[in-house]
């Protein structure tokens, strides 16, 4: 198969089973994780359980596919790409690497104007 990059912000496995809570307290648990799985059509929203389409189906991509921290952790995302290399990057980091491509792409065109002439 073809492979898949996953970037990260700061991703944490995925915690399971949860742990328990008294009678009543589970308004104050939070939104239960959705043990996602890669051929999954839809991963939940973390917030507010809404279905999102599932970007790891489309096998045409040739960008990295990206995830907040709170999606990959709510949809136990680390579980369901064992298989894969997953790349995890702070946000800065990610904003860095991103201004050095646009610089290095830059460089480039202007590089190849003056081959042209």
């Amino acid at each position: 198969g073809g492979v898949l990059a996953a970037l990260v912000a700061c991703a944490h496995r995925c915690l399971s089973p949860l742990p328990r809570v008294a009678m009543g307290d589970e308004e104050d648990a939070g939104p239960k994780p959705n043990k996602a799985k890669i051929d999954d059509e839809f991963l939940r929203h973390p917030h507010s359980g809404a279905f999102i389409r599932n970007p790891l189906l489309d096998k045409s991509r040739s960008t990295p596919i990206l995830f907040q921290e709170q999606e990959f952790r709510h949809n136990c995302l680390e579980e369901a790409l064992a298989e894969y290399n997953c790349v995890t990057v702070s946000e800065t980091s990610y904003r860095e690497m991103m201004k050095m491509g646009a610089t290095l792409q830059a460089a480039e065109a202007t590089r190849s104007l003056g081959d042209q002439a």
